[in-house]
């Protein structure tokens, strides 16, 4: 995980109210599924949060995010980062701006204007995991590394939200 994520985390959870976590990515695809693998697990955890499973269509899935109550969305999706397989990187709307660094045409500019008018003070933060492989797979199943990396973000979203509650 990359350094100080825990308080960054932390200070966009706020008072764990209001949030939308949404997953992305394509679960034949190898590891393109880390989005999706983590809201399956927070969803056996049993977080206070929306969960939402967008898999390759965010804007299929934007109406479940789009209510007004959501004031943050913390969106978690494999991503081609130059880094070593499995790691987490933070990123804020103005780094993922118009650049593709996801695995999928997923247009999250549209996405995020959208959610903008509906809610528009709503925080946004994206977190990508940078996945190992992405080849066709007949059952979802990620790489060892990356499987460890959601592993650990889905403890540090956990973590994270219990703390707004304190």
């Amino acid at each position: 995980m990359t350094e100080g994520m825990d308080k960054k985390l932390i200070d966009f959870m706020g008072d764990s109210t209001g949030i939308a976590i949404i997953g992305l990515g394509n679960e034949y695809m190898g590891d393109d599924a880390a989005g999706m693998f983590a809201i399956r697990a927070l969803d056996k955890v049993g977080v206070g949060a929306k969960l939402v499973e967008a898999g390759s269509d965010l804007m299929g899935a934007m109406h479940e995010v789009g209510d007004h109550e959501i004031r943050r969305a913390l969106f978690i999706d494999a991503a081609g980062m130059s880094q070593e397989p499995g790691s987490v990187r933070a990123l804020e709307e103005s780094e993922v701006g118009g650049r593709c660094i996801s695995t999928h045409d997923n247009n999250f500019p549209l996405a995020l204007r959208y959610l903008r008018s509906l809610n528009p003070g709503a925080k946004v933060l994206f977190l990508g995991i940078q996945f190992q492989s992405l080849e066709m797979q007949e059952e979802p199943t990620l790489s060892p590394k990356v499987e460890e990396g959601v592993r650990g973000l889905v403890a540090l979203i956990v973590s994270a939200l219990s703390a707004g509650f304190e």
